[in-house]
This record gives C-alpha cells, sequence and structure tokens, in this order.
C-alpha cells in the first residue's frame, strides 16, 4: 500500500517477506542504542539467531509489516511494525519501531493504523503494549490514537505502562489516558 504520511513523506507498507531479511539487517544495524533499548527493554547485541527470528513471520501467531522508501529494487526499511497473537486469541501485542532519522514523519502512525485493519481483519479485539515510561514519543502517539481507535486502559508497574488498546466500538467512552 503506498501511502503519504502527515509529513509529506512517501512510504509503502506490505506484509514483512523472508526476502526482505537483508534490509530488515540494514535497519536493525542503524538503530541506536536507545531505540534499541526502548523496543527490547535491555540492551542487547543483534546476533544472527536474533535477526533471522526477526524477519521469519508465522501468519498463524504474528503479523509483521515493513515500511519502505526508495525505488522498488532500491528500497529501504523506515520501520517495522508487529503483533503477536496473545494466548486469549483475542488480542494482539503491538510493537513497533521506526529508523532513527524518521522519527516524528508519521510513519509509526501508518504501521499502526495498517496493523489494526489487519487485527479486524483477523478478528481481534484490540492490541496489547508494554512502553517504558521515559518513551514519551510512544505513549503520545498511542494516545493520539485514543478518540477515534482505542478504548485505553493502562497499568503502571517497575517504570512500564502496561496498555490496554482495545478498538473502539461507536458511543465506547474511554478511560482515560495518563498525561506525561
Amino acid at each position: 500500500m503506498h501511502t503519504i504520511t502527515k509529513t509529506g513523506l512517501e512510504i509503502d507498507l506490505r506484509p514483512m517477506a523472508v526476502s526482505d531479511e537483508p534490509k530488515v539487517r540494514i535497519f536493525m544495524a542503524s538503530l541506536s542504542q536507545e531505540s534499541l533499548y526502548f523496543k527490547l527493554f535491555r540492551h542487547a547485541r543483534l546476533d544472527e539467531e536474533f535477526l533471522h527470528r526477526l524477519a521469519t513471520v508465522d501468519p498463524t501467531k504474528q503479523a509483521a509489516v515493513v515500511a519502505l522508501t526508495g525505488d522498488e529494487g532500491d528500497e529501504e526499511v523506515v520501520g517495522v511494525g508487529r503483533y503477536y497473537v496473545n494466548d486469549d486469541h483475542r488480542t494482539a501485542e503491538i510493537m513497533l519501531t521506526v529508523r532513527d532519522d524518521c522519527h516524528n514523519r508519521g510513519i509509526a502512525r501508518e504501521l499502526i493504523a495498517y496493523l489494526t485493519s489487519l487485527a479486524k481483519k483477523q478478528g481481534l479485539s484490540g492490541f496489547t503494549a508494554r512502553v517504558l515510561v521515559d518513551n514519551h514519543a510512544m505513549l503520545h502517539l498511542f494516545r493520539s490514537f485514543e478518540e477515534k481507535t482505542f478504548v485505553i486502559n493502562r497499568e503502571i508497574d517497575a517504570g512500564v505502562f502496561y496498555l490496554d488498546l482495545s478498538f473502539r466500538k461507536e458511543g465506547q467512552a474511554s478511560k482515560g489516558f495518563p498525561t506525561t
């Protein structure tokens, strides 16, 4: 799907394929330690096994989407969104990563919208997410979806927000979101 983000960046969104592994490796290697920490909640070394797992998708248990810029054949991954279906089979844990030099360009917003569409087609009722309290950008992004897309319930424990992002039904009220 070709789209233009809120800042005018042209991107293509599509499900991740096995053939994307080299591009995903380059993408992951480009991330700062802070971005990796916000994604993984720990400092980690990106070994071969980990990178291979990131590029391998089991469609019965997860969905993964890449955001690409550039011309066909010369594309670069600028963002990855994925969800893992939870054991309840009604919700999925959502995770997003955007290349550092592309933050605040609307890529994560487009990834969330695309993943939401996929999840609804799969019959899921919403997402869960874990976000470090210091990750203000991600908290702000989820909050921006609260009025139209999600009913957000949250808990905080040991510096982590645990978010329940139920897909909003018409007329459904939200229980609020923290201000940071």
